[in-house]
């Protein structure tokens, strides 16, 4: 280990070496410091170092000029030697800081090296990070590329070793094979929600082994919603009145039917949403519908994203259905974007009211197990209900989502539909393993 240490006669940072059988216990050697300053270098700190066909390039930085380090005098070069012992100071790439434009000098950094084909950082990149998730099906992580502004085992930070679009980020296994995955939402340079795909359920107490790499910054983005999903519509492709996984739209109610185009100037992800437009009277709603009839056991995850738009009034109804076999069986989930909360006058009606939002992106989610005594409500993330089932509902033949409102001239914004696999209790994974670096594998 090279470390950093105070030369006592003159308070000047010094290169120590030590060493450890075990990483525990440090004996520093007797030949220390094998670098001091000299020169115009008024101390030397160690920070990253590579080893390339025998020689360790060794990055630091130190007071320059005769003055102790700061801010303003600081400098950053890096020093080349066979055994650690010997180090010769590479003055051909020195890093000056640009005064006239930059008060603070170069002294914080981080060092790699490319080897031209493989993508390969030697120090610090490439890393991986390893996770025991107990399920699968999916596995949801907020991955922060610096430092995380919350906790949790499910978010992990990168320390600033992806790229800022996260398009470098890869899943993959215990055995190497990469899995599918679909980012919700992000902010380059900040963090990404990631969902990925985990091709089998274990039962308690098994658990899979799910790796996380990232540092390739050639790397562009392999997510995928429909891979990653069971069904998946973003209305980048999808045509009004052509037949999606969805179905077609189609009016639960009569009256006039709403207005439905492609918005492509307000979009969830992508470049193009749903927009629907009631200026009907009676009221109507559009409905989609996704048919499980093939799919009556196991539970399911509805994740659906919406828009309020402040012209349409009071109200935005956005609900599912899911119909027994029997179509006198029927219990709805509905997210009414008004205050309150309301059962309908049927026993079979089962509805979650929230505050009203408008002009923002909300999320929405229905999770069931069919034959489950409770569902789950989820709004933007959190579960704000796990709410018992009304009706006997044991074989369900299809759900339908719906959008309208209790007065005429609704306006608003369908983002991205999503159906996947879901089990109650949801499992959650293990806090994430250390880096290792490794070379780039895809």
């Amino acid at each position: 280990m090279l470390y950093e240490g105070i030369r006592a006669a003159d308070n000047l940072a010094q290169v120590g070496l030590a060493t450890s059988p075990d990483g525990i216990v440090w004996t520093k050697d007797p030949a220390n410091p094998v670098l001091s300053p000299s020169g115009k270098w008024s101390g030397v700190a160690c920070d990253d170092i590579a080893k390339v066909d025998g020689t360790y390039y060794l990055s630091i930085h130190g007071g320059y000029g005769g003055a102790l380090i700061t801010y303003a005098t600081g400098k950053t070069s890096i020093f080349t030697s066979t055994d650690l012992y010997t180090w010769t100071l590479s003055e051909d790439i020195m890093i000056y800081p640009d005064l006239t434009a930059d008060p603070y000098n170069a002294v914080d950094h981080f060092m790699f090296y490319w080897d031209g084909g493989n993508n390969e950082w030697v120090s610090h990149y490439n890393d991986s990070r390893v996770s025991d998730a107990g399920w699968s099906g999916g596995l949801t992580n907020g991955i922060y590329r610096g430092y995380p502004r919350c906790t949790g085992d499910m978010f992990v930070c990168l320390n600033g070793r992806c790229r800022t679009d996260f398009g470098d980020v890869r899943f993959t296994d215990s055995v190497g094979n990469e899995l599918d995955y679909w980012i919700q939402k992000k902010v380059d340079s900040e963090y990404a929600f990631f969902w990925v795909e985990i091709p089998t359920i274990l039962a308690a107490p098994a658990s899979a082994t799910i790796y996380i790499y990232y540092g390739n910054s050639n790397a562009v983005t392999t997510e995928n919603g429909p891979a990653t999903w069971i069904e998946y519509e973003d209305w980048e492709s999808y045509a009004i009145g052509a037949v999606s996984p969805w179905g077609q739209f189609s009016q639960r109610f009569t009256g006039v039917q709403q207005i439905a185009r492609i918005d492509n100037n307000r979009f969830y992800k992508g470049t193009r949403s749903l927009f629907l437009d009631d200026n009907s009277t009676p009221v109507d709603d559009n409905w989609i519908r996704w048919n499980f009839a093939d799919k009556a056991a196991g539970g399911f995850r509805f994740l659906i994203t919406v828009y309020e738009d402040t012209d349409y009034g009071v109200g935005w109804g956005h609900g599912g259905d899911f119909w027994d076999n029997t179509p006198a069986k029927v219990v709805t989930l509905t997210c009414n974007l008004t205050t309150g909360v309301e059962d309908y006058h049927t026993a079979a009606w089962h509805t979650m009211f929230f505050p009203v939002v408008e002009d923002v992106w909300l999320t929405y989610e229905q999770c069931i197990v069919i034959g489950a005594a409770t569902w789950d409500f989820r709004y933007n993330g959190l579960l704000v209900s796990n709410r018992p089932v009304r009706a006997a509902i044991a074989n369900l033949a299809y759900w339908e989502g719906g959008f309208g409102a209790p007065i005429p001239n609704f306006k608003g914004n369908l983002g991205v539909c999503c159906v996947g696999k879901y089990v109650d209790p949801e499992p959650t994974h293990d806090a994430w393993g250390i880096e290792e670096p490794v070379a780039w594998p895809f």
